[in-house]
C-alpha cells in the first residue's frame, strides 16, 4: 500500500504542476470546447481479445485474452497485469480525435507517420484494426496519429503516448530494490516547481526538452503521468515539463541525477529471496551430483514436534542441522555487486543451488567463474549478477560432507 500511496501522490503532484492552467481555462466561455469529438474506433473494451504493440524501442509484444484472463504470448509467455491491460483496452475503445489535421495528406512523413514510432494492432471478434502513432506537435500537447484503414491524420492527446507505447520489460524477472524505488518515489513525491516559464514553442529545444535528458512515467491502473527533464538552468535548477501540457518549469537538479542512475542500482541485489529460517528444501548440484536436503517435522522421545533436516538424495541419511543452517546463512546472504547483460562465454560452472521456501516457492541460482571474475545467474531473471569470487568459495566451504556411496565411505 505504501507504494500505491506514493504513486497516487506523484500523480497528484504532476497534475498540480499544471494547476495554474485551470485558472486560465476556467475563464473561457462555457461550451467553447464542448463540441463532440469523433471516436477513432467503434469498439467496446470488453470485446478486444488480442493486442500487439510495436513500441518505440522496436520491441514487439503480443497479449492475448483467454477467458477473462490476459497473457503475454510473445516474445515470451508470461502473465499480464490485468489492470494495465484493462487501461489499455479502455483507452483504445474511448480514443478520440482531438482534431483532424488532413483528411487525405499527400505525404505523412512530416507527421512522423511514414515510419510510425508506435503501432498498436488489436483484434475483436476476428476483426483486426491498427493505430499508428507518429511525432508530437511542436507544443508537445498532442500526437499525430492515423489508422491503417484511413489516410486521415488526426491528433490524439499526448498523455496517451505512454499508454500505447507499451513494451514487455522483464515479466516477473528483474526483481527491484524496494528501498531504492521508495526513495526515488519519495523524492518525486516532494517535488516542487521553482518557477514557471512563459509558453514558447521554441522553448522545448532551448530548454533541452525536445530530446529530454531523462523522463519518468508513473502509472496507477489506466492512469499515466510523464515528467520530462531537460537541460540545466542558470541558477542550477533543471528545466522540466509535464508531457501532456505545454508549460515549462524549473525543478531541483538532484532529481535528474537520480533518474540517470544505472538501472542496476534499482535492482534487488540479494541473489535469493529465501532466508535461512523459512527455507524447507535445498538442492545442490555440483560436480555431476545433486544432493538434496529437506526439513521435516519429527516427534521427539517426549512426544513434542520439532523440525529437523534430513538428506534425501543421493541417499537418505542424517545431517548436521547446525551445518545446514550455517550453509543457508551463507547462501541467502550472497549479494550482487553489479549486473551485466550476459555472463562471459566459456566460464566454469561451480555449482547450482535451488531453494524451496514459504510453502512452495522455489528459486535457482547458478554460480560460475570466468578468470578472476565470478557471476551468478538467477533462473527466470534477465542478465547475470557480477559477484565477489569469495562468495562461491564460502558456499563451497560451508557445504556439508558429501553422502557416502552405497556400501562405502564418504571421500
Amino acid at each position: 500500500m505504501r507504494g500505491l500511496r506514493s504513486f497516487l501522490g506523484l500523480l497528484a503532484i504532476l497534475i498540480a504542476m499544471g494547476a495554474y492552467l485551470y485558472f486560465v481555462e476556467s475563464k473561457r466561455t462555457p461550451g467553447a470546447d464542448e463540441e463532440k469529438k469523433e471516436k477513432v474506433f467503434a469498439v467496446e473494451a470488453g470485446v478486444i481479445d488480442e493486442i500487439t504493440i510495436k513500441a518505440e524501442s522496436g520491441s514487439t509484444t503480443t497479449l492475448r485474452k483467454s477467458g477473462s484472463e490476459w497473457q503475454v504470448v510473445a516474445p515470451t509467455a508470461a502473465p499480464a497485469d490485468g489492470a494495465e491491460i484493462s487501461g489499455l483496452t479502455m483507452n483504445l475503445a474511448s480514443l478520440e480525435q482531438e482534431r483532424v489535421i488532413d483528411e487525405n495528406p499527400a505525404d505523412v512523413k512530416e507527421f512522423g507517420l511514414a515510419e510510425p514510432r508506435v503501432e498498436v494492432t488489436f483484434k475483436s471478434g476476428g476483426q483486426e484494426q491498427k493505430l499508428l502513432i507518429g511525432g508530437k506537435t511542436p507544443t508537445g500537447g498532442d500526437v499525430y496519429a492515423r489508422t491503417a484503414a484511413s489516410p486521415k491524420v488526426f491528433l490524439i492527446a499526448s498523455y496517451l503516448d505512454a499508454t500505447f507505447n507499451w513494451q514487455l520489460t522483464d515479466p516477473a524477472t528483474s526483481r527491484s530494490d524496494q528501498a531504492a524505488i521508495e526513495g526515488l518515489l519519495a523524492r518525486i513525491d516532494g517535488l516542487q516547481m521553482k518557477s514557471v516559464e512563459p509558453v514558447d514553442p521554441e522553448g522545448l529545444s532551448r530548454h533541452g526538452l525536445d530530446k529530454p535528458a531523462a523522463s519518468v512515467t508513473i502509472g496507477t491502473g489506466s492512469g499515466r503521468a510523464t515528467l520530462l527533464v531537460g537541460s540545466p538552468s542558470e541558477d542550477g535548477s533543471v528545466y522540466a515539463k509535464d508531457a501532456s501540457r505545454p508549460e515549462v518549469f524549473m525543478i531541483e537538479a538532484g532529481l535528474l541525477d537520480d533518474l540517470k542512475r544505472d538501472a542496476g542500482e534499482y535492482r534487488q541485489k540479494d541473489l535469493f529471496d529465501a532466508r535461512a529460517f523459512n527455507t524447507t528444501r535445498v538442492e545442490i548440484a555440483r560436480a555431476g551430483q545433486t544432493t538434496v536436503y529437506e526439513k521435516t517435522t519429527v516427534k521427539t522421545p517426549d512426544g513434542k514436534e520439532e523440525q529437523k533436516w534430513q538428506r534425501i538424495a543421493p541417499s537418505a541419511g542424517e545431517v548436521d542441522g547446525a551445518a545446514l543452517d550455517s550453509l543457508l546463512a551463507t547462501i541467502t546472504g550472497a549479494r550482487a555487486e553489479s549486473f551485466v547483460e550476459t555472463a562471459p562465454a566459456g566460464g566454469q560452472t561451480e555449482l547450482a543451488l535451488t531453494l524451496a521456501f514459504d510453502g512452495g516457492k522455489t528459486e535457482r541460482v547458478t554460480f560460475a567463474k570466468s578468470g578472476s571474475d565470478a557471476y551468478a545467474v538467477r533462473e527466470g531473471t534477465a542478465g547475470a549478477a557480477r559477484i565477489l569470487p569469495s562468495i562461491i568459495d564460502d558456499i563451497i566451504k560451508a557445504l556439508p560432507e558429501p553422502a557416502a556411496p552405497a556400501g562405502g565411505q564418504a571421500p
